[in-house]
C-alpha cells in the first residue's frame, strides 16, 4: 500500500522502504515544467518548460519564482545542462534543432545556436581551463563541440565528432573531463571521446 502521489510536483522518497515521505505540488509560472537544475550552493533552482520559451529561476528556500529568462529558441526544451560554476545553462530544443545559451549572471539569453535537427542533450566540460559545450545531434549522428570563453560570450563551433552508431542522445563527461561518454540511442552503444584531441 503506497502513499498517494501528486500528478506532478516534488516527491521525497525513502529508498529502503520506497515510501513517499512528503509530496508538494508546485507550479512554476508557465506550467508543464520539464527539468530542474540547482545552483552549486543549492539555493537556486532553474526550471525549463515544454510549452513556454522561458526558464524560471526559483528561490529554493521560499519555493517562489523570483525571476524568469525569456526569449529561448522554442517553447519545447528537451534537456538542459549547467556549467560547474553555475554561471551558464545550455538549453536544447529538439523540435527546432537549436540550443539556447544562457548567462545566469546577467539572467539573459547570450545566443541561439543552430545545432541541427533532433538536437538532443547538451553538456559542458572544462579542458585545459577552457569551457566547451557538447551537444548531441541525432539526425546528423554527430556531437558538436563549441568553445565558450565566458558565460556572456557567444560559443564558437570547434568541431563535430561523428558517432560510430545511430542517433547520439545522452552525454556526460568523466569526473576529470578527460573523456565524454555519448549514448547512441538506437544502437544501444556508448562512444567515448578523448577530450585531449
Amino acid at each position: 500500500m503506497g502513499a498517494p502521489r501528486a500528478p506532478y510536483g516534488q516527491n521525497r522518497q525513502r529508498t529502503a522502504s520506497n515510501r513517499i515521505l512528503e509530496s508538494h505540488r508546485k507550479q512554476s509560472s508557465n506550467g508543464l515544467q520539464h527539468k530542474v537544475l540547482f545552483s552549486p550552493d543549492g539555493a537556486t533552482a532553474y526550471v525549463n518548460h515544454i510549452r513556454s520559451a522561458t526558464l524560471d529561476i526559483i528561490d529554493v528556500k521560499s519555493q517562489k519564482v523570483v525571476d524568469q529568462i525569456s526569449g529561448l529558441a522554442d517553447t519545447f526544451s528537451s534537456d538542459t545542462m549547467m556549467n560547474a560554476s553555475g554561471t551558464s545553462i545550455w538549453v536544447a530544443h529538439k523540435l527546432v534543432g537549436k540550443t539556447s545559451v544562457l548567462d545566469l549572471e546577467q539572467r539573459s539569453v547570450v545566443t541561439v545556436l543552430n545545432t541541427g535537427a533532433e538536437t538532443n542533450h547538451p553538456n559542458i566540460a572544462i579542458v585545459n581551463n577552457i569551457t566547451y559545450g557538447w551537444v548531441t545531434v541525432a539526425s546528423l549522428n554527430e556531437t558538436k563541440v563549441y568553445r565558450q570563453d565566458s558565460p556572456s560570450s557567444v560559443p564558437v563551433l570547434v568541431t563535430a565528432v561523428r558517432m560510430s552508431c545511430i542517433e547520439p542522445r545522452g552525454i556526460w563527461p568523466s569526473s576529470d573531463n578527460t573523456q565524454i561518454y555519448v549514448l547512441n540511442e538506437h544502437s544501444d552503444t556508448v562512444d567515448v571521446i578523448d577530450t585531449s584531441n
